[in-house]
């Protein structure tokens, strides 16, 4: 393997990072601001993309940026593991953007500003951890990519987010001291923390308690992220979250770091052979067995559809682990395989969980009756049986709707709020059982189907015109 010294891992995370200004900057123009995350994203995964031959031929773009201590370098490195990861995030970066752009809009989100930095700021931190080239410089990135999503996670503003946040900053800065101190225990046994294909040879002589406990630490505060049972519970209830952030969370970041830290520690820290030697792979084949069998049954019961989502993903994330645990040259490959085909697999599911959320305002599986008629007509269910009721069936309803629409938009919203108040008590009363029933001397007399096909107008009584005359009053 031969390295190349180069700019290009360093410029792959520094794209990211200057984009934040050029949002923030554009907070007033949103098309320009907007503009600014895609291009932001199209060039890092152009930058990426550009190492991959030399990846592939086996030799390695780094980026050597000084020293931390003795015998630790600040630097990164684009080695094939780390292209895996990079690769992934930045070409994620570019979908999951042009979805935000029409999420945040049609939903008419707040602080979008403040969505799109706080997002790039998690690439170029995701991207950090892709090209660590040791544990301290892969330990500082984590930490980054914990503080530049909190801001997503919390991003609703409510009570029940900013607990979700306090809880996931409480679980994976506990994860993030963990890994420090495997870290910390890493060094002092070898002296050295530099990744190393095969594993390091120090940890292979050194004294077995220490490198079990290290072993323990790291694959712990990693699993912590990897959202391994009983450390998970923080990642369901992150989905208070907007669906691209749940994405991000669960396809191209922060999920994705833990597992990454994990595969980095198998295989570049310690080596297949010595976790086997210290016999610490079957712990962690069972922790993640029991976690992708538990997880799977919990989603199973799970009515809201981004939580079934959510420990579905603890689960296949399970997957990851027991194939990196289980040691075997097959295994490990199927394990990294995975990383990919679970990235695009929950990412297009939570794509899916943002439409249905943005155009029927249905997010519990149990009513989700229907959902391809009423995803089709785009409008929520309560409104279609209003206008359904109220307006003639078929052909003559169309029509009346078109003439609707192009009628001037104070008129329009009159003859809604008239028609709502004639028909709604009528169209909702099974569903609204603390509605008193009305008197029969307090009931408007029947109208027949003349009086209904006469026309807005006439049903109403001429009480939209009365109401215009009084709005220009």
């Amino acid at each position: 393997m031969t390295e190349i010294d180069s700019l290009r891992p360093l410029a792959a995370v520094l794209a990211p990072t200057l984009a934040i200004g050029g949002i923030v900057a554009s907070a007033n123009r949103p098309n320009v601001r907007e503009g600014w995350t895609g291009a932001a994203a199209v060039l890092t995964f152009g930058i990426v993309a550009s190492m991959a031959p030399a990846a592939l031929a086996g030799d390695t773009h780094v980026t050597a940026l000084g020293r931390f201590v003795p015998g630790v370098e600040f630097a990164l490195r684009a080695d094939p593991l780390g292209m895996l990861f990079a690769a992934l995030a930045s070409f994620l970066w570019i979908i999951t953007s042009a979805y935000s752009v029409g999420y945040m809009r049609g939903l008419d989100e707040h602080s979008q500003t403040r969505y799109f930095a706080s997002f790039a700021a998690s690439i170029a931190a995701a991207l950090g951890v892709a090209f660590a080239a040791n544990l301290l410089v892969l330990f500082v990135f984590y930490e980054l990519l914990t503080v530049a999503t909190y801001p997503l996670v919390t991003h609703d503003e409510t009570r029940e987010a900013r607990a979700a946040g306090r809880k996931y900053l409480a679980y994976t800065f506990t994860g993030g001291v963990a890994v420090l101190a495997g870290t910390v225990l890493v060094y002092w046994a070898t002296g050295t923390v530099a990744f190393t294909p095969g594993g390091i040879e120090g940890l292979a002589s050194a004294d077995p308690t220490v490198g079990r406990a290290a072993f323990a630490l790291l694959a712990g505060g990693f699993g912590v992220k990897a959202a391994l049972m009983p450390v998970h519970s923080w990642l369901p209830d992150a989905m208070v979250a907007p669906t691209p952030v749940s994405g991000l969370l669960h396809a191209v970041a922060v999920v994705k770091s833990g597992v990454f830290g994990i595969a980095r520690v198998v295989l570049d820290v310690y080596g297949p052979a010595t976790v086997g030697d210290l016999g610490m792979g079957l712990p962690l084949a069972a922790v993640a067995a029991f976690t992708l069998l538990t997880a799977s049954v919990i989603a199973l019961r799970q009515d809201n559809l981004k939580r079934r989502l959510a420990f579905s993903t603890v689960s296949q994330l399970s997957y990851i682990v027991l194939g990196l645990a289980v040691l075997t040259p097959s295994a490990l490959i199927g394990g990294l395989l995975h990383i990919p085909a679970h990235a695009f697999m929950k990412l297009t599911l939570f794509f899916c969980a943002g439409i249905i959320h943005v155009e029927t305002h249905t997010d519990d599986i149990s009513q989700m009756a229907g959902i391809g008629r009423r995803m089709r007509d785009g409008r929520h269910p309560a409104d279609r049986r209003v206008r359904q009721q109220v307006l003639p069936a078929g052909g003559e309803r169309r029509r009346r709707e078109r003439r609707l629409r192009r009628r001037p938009a104070r008129l329009r919203r009159a003859q809604h709020r008239v028609l709502l108040a004639d028909r709604l008590p009528g169209v909702l009363r099974d569903g609204d059982a603390r509605r008193p029933r009305p008197q029969a001397a307090d009931r408007e007399p029947h109208r027949g189907p003349e009086v209904r096909r006469t026309g807005l107008r006439d049903q109403s009584g001429g009480r939209a015109d009365q109401y215009r005359r009084r709005r220009r009053r």
